[in-house]
Parts: C-alpha cells; structure tokens; sequence
C-alpha cells in the first residue's frame, strides 16, 4: 500500500470511529489508532454541517427555534451515534460512582448507564438545545459551528498523545505511541483553518473550548489516572458545548 493508500485508510478508520456515514471498505490491514488519529477533525465536518444545517434549514422554513433545536440535534446524534455522549454518560457514572479507580474504570465500561449518567445526558442535552435555539439562523452559524465541531475533535488527539491511558487494553491504550506526537502535529494542521476563524471570529469561544477541555483532563487524570475512549467523548462534548454557550455572547 502506497503512501496515499494509508492515509486513505487512515481516514476511513477516523471516519468509522466518529461518524456513521459510510466510509467504503478497507483494502489490506487496518491501520491502528495511533496513525489514524490525526484525521478525527475530519469527523467534525459532517456532524456539524448536518447540525446547523438542519437547524438553519428548519427555521428558515417556518419551526420555532426550539423545535428546530431538537430536530437538528437529533440529526447530529445520528450522524455521530451519539457516541461522545455516550463516553460523557460513562465518565459521569464512574467518577461519580467509583471509589477507587478500578472500580471507576468498571464502571465505564459496564453498558448499563447510572444515575450520573443520565443526569449528565439530561444536563449536557439541555444545555445544548437552549443554546442552539437561541442563536440566530444566519450563514455565519454554520461556520461558527463547523469550526466548533472540528477543533472540539482535536481534543481528542491531544487526549489520546498527551494524558497517560488509563487502562491496559482500551481505545487509546497505544494512541500516544509510534509517532503520536506527530499525529498530534498532523491533526493541529487540518484543524487550523478553523482554529484561525474562530480565533478571529469568536475568540471567547475558542478559548472557552481549550479551557474546558484541560480542566476536563485533569479531572480524568486525577480520577482514574489517564485518559479511556470514554474521556476523549466526554471532553469533546463538554468543550464544544462550552464553546457553544459562550457563542451565544457573540450571536
């Protein structure tokens, strides 16, 4: 497989991870995480375009913002599976749950959801809906969104290079390994024509975003030690919705 083949493959393995679009078959083996995820900023793209395009769409058609709200966040959760808000409900059960970090990481990976998961979901979904329904319906949501949706995914690179995993045999166990650091690197450079426009357009945003993101990780690394696949959902959730509720300043 030539050079263009593996980044082909690499972004086919991004895509599956992080959205439910189809992503064509893989031809040969399958590249592991650490060389793939550079490219999860690509799967913000969809999410946030069918997102605000959705709610752009049902508003400009005549829907309440609040009913358009749910409907375009509906449709972003069919897009992604919902799976950040499922790593975000994990993470509020076995923070909240556990008493020692084995037990937090049991917790996690148990599929069952608790009571911190579902007050979690509840809070982070109402968040989110009170916050896209109060934007206005204009061409720059989209961007502000999209780019939103593109730098909360490099969050998760940096997760994966930068905290320690936590657990042995999980999702980012060997992400920081064999040429993390330039994963890393990779992923900051795709992601940075959204970082400069919202840097230019919705500073307080962006810096929002980072905020939260770190102090989500050092959360994670206190709690259990590093980060799991769940830490990384989680604290792309909680960065963008940060970075939404402070949009809502700007627009």
């Amino acid at each position: 497989m030539g050079w263009f083949g593996k980044r082909k493959a690499e972004i086919q393995i991004a895509w599956m991870l992080l959205t439910r679009l189809p992503a064509g078959q893989l031809k040969g083996p399958a590249p592991a995480l650490a060389e793939a995820s550079w490219a999860f900023p690509i799967g913000g793209l969809p999410a946030g375009l069918v997102l605000a395009g959705s709610y752009l769409g049902l508003v400009g058609v005549g829907l309440s913002s609040v009913l358009a709200a749910f409907i375009a966040l509906g449709m972003g959760l069919f897009i992604t599976g919902a799976i950040h808000e499922d790593g975000l409900a994990d993470c509020a059960d076995g923070f909240g749950g556990g008493q020692t970090v084995q037990r937090k990481l049991e917790i996690m990976r148990d599929s069952q959801i608790g009571s911190y998961g579902m007050l979690g979901l509840f809070l982070i979904t109402g968040m989110r809906i009170a916050a896209l329904s109060s934007f206005e319906a204009v061409i720059q949501l989209l961007y502000l969104i999209v780019a939103l949706a593109i730098s909360s995914r490099l969050v998760m690179v940096f997760y994966l290079v930068f905290l320690p995993a936590a657990r042995p045999d999980g999702l980012g166990q060997n992400a920081g390994a064999n040429g993390g650091r330039m994963a890393a690197l990779y992923a900051s450079l795709l992601a940075s024509p959204a970082l400069v426009y919202l840097g230019f357009s919705a500073p307080l945003s962006l810096a929002g975003l980072i905020l939260v993101a770190a102090i989500f990780a050092a959360i994670a690394n206190r709690q259990i030690g590093g980060q799991t696949g769940d830490v990384c959902g989680g604290g792309q959730i909680l960065s963008e919705t940060a970075a939404w509720i402070l949009l809502t300043i700007l627009l």
